[in-house]
């Protein structure tokens, strides 16, 4: 992921692997129910969910990085990730409650809805970058990557 983030920049990775998320969030877990038991398809789950989450946490720590002065650097990235593992938090009961309503395919349908919350922050981060950061000034996009 680093390669590619060097190459491309930080939000336009943290795009790439949050519209990958969209795609392959729900069928990956379809598979997993359809064939449960089917050694193939629980390692290609698990390497697929932990490349995902690989390819979303590198690019959103560079982009949180960068996205901040460097007076308040610290402070705002640890609100930030505390923010998120208080959201995240929530995740296994969330499911467990859908999938006791009868939701069979619940991780499917939160980790597609995580994956478009993170890729309207990246089109949202792109598009003010591409507009002169106006009214957000984000620095988080180099021209020229490093």
């Amino acid at each position: 992921m680093g390669y590619i983030v060097d190459h491309t920049g930080v939000a336009t990775a943290g795009l790439g692997a949050g519209l990958i998320g969209i795609v392959v969030a729900i069928p990956q877990y379809w598979l997993i129910r359809w064939q449960p038991r089917s050694p193939v398809v629980l390692m290609s789950m698990g390497v697929g969910v932990s490349a995902l989450l690989i390819g979303i946490n590198d690019a959103v720590f560079l982009w949180l990085a960068d996205l901040f002065p460097t007076e308040v650097r610290g402070r705002a990235v640890c609100f930030y990730y505390n923010l998120g593992a208080m959201v995240g938090g929530f995740a296994p009961m969330i499911c467990e409650w859908l999938l006791s309503r009868g939701c069979p395919l619940a991780p499917g349908y939160y980790t597609f809805v995580a994956c478009v919350v993170s890729t309207a922050a990246m089109c949202f981060s792109l598009n003010m970058h591409q507009n002169g950061g106006k009214p957000l000034q984000v620095g988080h996009i180099i021209d020229d990557p490093y």
